[in-house]
């Protein structure tokens, strides 16, 4: 019954992508992070949502009235660098079958970022693309806060089954992502009881990540909320919300988690970390010897890269954004990765230093400081995972390019206000969302 009504309420929203684009791009965030076919376990479970949700949006971008504009500033460019790096590097993998399959797997997830570029362009669709985000992350962090309540953390958290976030570390840093959103969320509600449950939410998403046993995502953590607290507006608050729910997450957990965390500390010992610093060697070793372009996606899946560099370790991920975009796409397309992280940091300054006196704009000067915390979240994780290509931290791109056109826009001088390229001549849409 539950197949029946995931395909009938996906199936049911696909042809409204048709007309309306944008609602294309919530419906393709949704199913792509959140994957609720996957709660499913009858025909509803392979069937290609993503794939169905994604063709109605690309045909509506083409047949709607609405003018698209792609918005042209440093994070993009370097998007659009980074993307073509990617396909230089693929024409030159050591491995052409593995590298061509994860780069058309790689470019889905692009295509979600591009698209959401061209039509994320008023305050409102930035606001409802933020929720769906939080809802879809949101869900599962909650519903793994309560497991971890109702089992003692006797046992980890996962995400949902056949997504990028499925395995417990992953899941950990998608959920911490999120937490800043959520803090961006409450504090431009104007309801105290949303208030209230975005509070509750924040509060289970640190327990459900610290519920996943991930090492990775405990440092993150840590760095989340410390950056958090630097950042964000009612200080007080937020600390009361982040520092007890971290706290009482781990007076809930038991023995053994410590026991793990504890390997932090005596590295030398633990065999999992050993094995990082010896797939991490490889990772350089392969960058040296082809710096330019790497190995190609996945190359360190493929077995005939440990005979040419004669390495007697297993295959396994690199377990870091930074080894596994080294390993693949040599120094220049970790220079290009980089930069693109780096550039939507300092664009979430720009729109901060804009919009702090600024009443009415306090909403972007609350979604770039939190922007900037999921991201050093991130790349905090990142270090010990193999996230460098998860759809979250892609969409941060079309956020931020909205956030800066629209901080731009409202505070230039009154003669020269006028819509910027990337907003001109686009609708406003009446999503019945107050200014906070």
């Amino acid at each position: 019954m539950r197949d029946l009504y995931i395909s009938l309420i996906l199936g049911g929203l696909v042809p409204a992508a048709l007309f309306r684009p944008f609602i294309g791009v919530i419906l393709w965030t949704w199913v792509s992070l959140m994957a609720p076919h996957r709660l499913s376990w009858g025909f509803a479970y392979d069937l290609p949502f993503v794939q169905m949700i994604a063709i109605a949006t690309l045909v509506g971008l083409f047949i709607s009235p609405e003018r698209k504009t792609f918005p042209v500033n440093a994070p993009t460019v370097w998007f659009v660098l980074f993307t073509i790096w990617t396909g230089v590097t693929t024409i030159f993998a050591l491995s052409p079958d593995l590298a061509t399959a994860r780069f058309i797997y790689v470019l889905k997830i692009f295509a979600l970022a591009y698209v959401a570029l061209l039509l994320t362009n008023t305050r409102e669709r930035v606001h409802v693309l933020v929720w769906t985000i939080v809802i879809s992350v949101g869900f599962y962090g909650v519903k793994g806060a309560v497991f971890t309540v109702l089992s003692g953390g006797a046992h980890r958290v996962y995400g949902p089954e056949g997504s990028y976030i499925h395995d417990n570390n992953h899941m950990a840093l998608a959920l911490i992502m999120v937490v800043p959103l959520v803090r961006y969320l409450q504090l431009n509600s104007g309801m105290r009881l949303v208030r209230i449950g975005h509070g509750l939410a924040m509060a289970g998403l640190i327990i459900s990540a610290l519920g996943s046993y991930s090492r990775g995502a405990f440092l993150a953590t840590s760095v989340t909320l410390l950056i958090m607290l630097l950042q964000t507006r009612r200080k007080v608050l937020a600390g009361v919300i982040l520092v007890g729910a971290f706290i009482g997450g781990l007076m809930i957990l038991p023995e053994t988690w410590f026991a793990r965390m504890g390997t932090i500390e005596s590295y030398e010992e633990d065999a999992s970390t050993q094995g990082r610093f010896e797939i991490w060697g490889l990772s350089t070793e392969i960058a040296l010897d082809r710096p330019l372009v790497g190995g190609g996606f996945d190359v360190l899946f493929d077995l005939d890269t440990y005979a040419r560099y004669s390495s007697s370790i297993r295959p396994r991920s690199a377990h870091s954004i930074v080894f596994q975009v080294l390993s693949e796409h040599g120094f220049v397309g970790l220079f290009l990765f980089l930069m693109m992280g780096l550039s939507i940091w300092f664009k979430g300054w720009k729109v901060r230093r804009l919009t702090r006196e600024r009443a009415d704009l306090r909403w972007a000067y609350d979604l770039a400081s939190m922007w900037q915390v999921s991201l050093a979240g991130y790349f905090a994780g990142g270090l010990f995972l193999n996230l460098a290509f998860i759809d979250l931290v892609y969409l941060f791109i079309p956020i931020s390019a909205a956030t800066v056109a629209l901080a731009m826009q409202e505070t230039a001088p009154a003669g020269a206000r006028a819509p910027t390229p990337a907003l001109a001549g686009l609708p406003r849409p009446a999503l019945g969302l107050e200014r906070a």
